[in-house]
């Protein structure tokens, strides 16, 4: 008895026929589909939010200004790039082994890349620079691939383009914590605050909350994961922020969205 042959014997529990089983795998298949449709739809536009939003902050100007960011210490090499559109090589700013060096290059379109050639020969923007730098003491890698097309990735770009002097922060109505509250509450407070007037800068986020994942946190606010995490609770127990709703990440695990309290 083959396969086929053995899908038409009726089912001893309820008596589930082929010809039922085969309907109603027509009606699943059409609604994985049209899950699997609306997926693809949802990413695309997200995409495209993300570039219309980078758009905004790109170009060769504000390339060349993130070089000026205090993190990244690049401003000296900012007049050779400009003039020969690379520049020397000098010591690499992610590796700390001897003898590690780097350059930047620029590409067509004006983003300044950071040309690595150890650990896999890494190209990178400058925001994936930054991440990186922060992301270290966090996840011990030197570098960290931030994806172009992900809000995370905008995120950066609008640090440095704030710490090299180039855009303001946006004033967040907040409550104001007192002396005894300990340092690193405090400084996970003001990292999510600083976040969120960065990200209110663009017009398409502005108002929004904000996600604030514990790896994400830990980098931005230069803390350790479990004191992010402890700070967090206390924050949102004591009112200075709360959860205004959840979103499902792409790995399965829904975060928080978060205002000021």
């Amino acid at each position: 008895m083959n396969l086929e042959e053995i899908l038409k014997l009726p089912c001893d529990d309820h008596d589930f026929s082929y010809e039922e089983w085969k309907k109603f795998k027509a009606v699943s298949d059409a609604s994985h589909e049209r899950l699997f449709e609306k997926r693809h739809k949802a990413a695309k536009q997200y995409e495209e939010s993300i570039a219309r939003v980078t758009k905004l902050y790109r170009g060769a100007d504000r390339e060349l200004a993130c070089l000026y960011s205090p993190a990244l210490k690049l401003e000296k090499y900012a007049e050779q790039l400009e003039e020969q559109g690379r520049t020397d090589k000098f010591p690499c700013i992610l590796h700390d082994k001897r003898g590690s060096w780097a350059w930047l290059g620029q590409a067509d379109n004006g983003d300044i890349l950071y040309n690595c050639p150890h650990e896999g020969r890494y190209t990178l923007t400058l925001p994936q620079v930054r991440a990186s730098l922060a992301y270290r003491p966090v996840k011990g890698k030197a570098v960290n691939i931030l994806h172009a097309h992900k809000a995370e990735h905008m995120v950066w770009r609008l640090r440095l383009l704030w710490e090299a002097g180039v855009i303001e922060r946006v004033h967040i109505p907040h409550r104001i914590p007192p002396d005894y509250v300990l340092q690193h509450r405090v400084a996970v407070y003001y990292g999510l605050l600083r976040l969120l007037a960065l990200k209110w800068d663009v017009p398409e986020w502005h108002g929004h909350g904000t996600t604030f994942s514990l790896d994400f946190g830990a980098a931005w606010c230069g803390l350790t994961k479990d004191k992010v995490r402890g700070a967090m609770r206390w924050l949102l127990k004591n009112g200075y922020v709360k959860e205004v709703s959840q979103l499902k990440a792409s790995f399965g695990k829904k975060l928080g969205v978060y205002l000021p309290g």
